[in-house]
């Protein structure tokens, strides 16, 4: 038992399901593009 409190020690990786992101309207395109570059690299 673990007294309450959460254990993920059996996790070697935890990950969100989606992400919100936020940004000002000037540069949004920028942001999504280098997001969209970004998961292309890690695919």
């Amino acid at each position: 038992m673990t007294g309450g409190r959460r254990d993920f020690a059996f996790r070697s990786q935890i990950a969100a399901a989606c992400y919100d992101v936020a940004a000002e309207a000037e540069v949004s395109e920028d942001a999504k593009n280098l997001l969209i570059r970004l998961t292309w690299r890690e695919a």
